[in-house]
């Protein structure tokens, strides 16, 4: 858990793991939003394209990885849905 304070200004700093961690840089843009017990703070990305670096970061899997031939084969067969 990191922690920080608000100043007297109204103002969060963000613990810079946490920035790293999510990829946000100065003048990301986040939403702040009401919640029970506290707030939520989520980047708004609207109308961004992700590279495929930033994109690989979130992908996980647990078990053992798949090999290529079973991860083309939805998309050979026009699948949509992949287990």
């Amino acid at each position: 858990m990191d922690r920080t304070r608000i100043s007297s200004k109204g103002q969060i700093v963000i613990p810079k793991p946490i920035r790293e961690r999510h990829r946000w840089k100065p003048g990301t843009e986040l939403a702040v939003i009401d919640a029970a017990g506290g707030v939520r703070i989520e980047a708004l990305q609207r109308g961004k394209t992700l590279t495929a670096g930033e994109v690989f970061g979130c992908l996980q899997r647990k078990g053992k990885p798949l090999p290529i031939d079973r991860l083309a084969a939805p998309v050979k067969l026009g699948r949509k849905d992949f287990r």
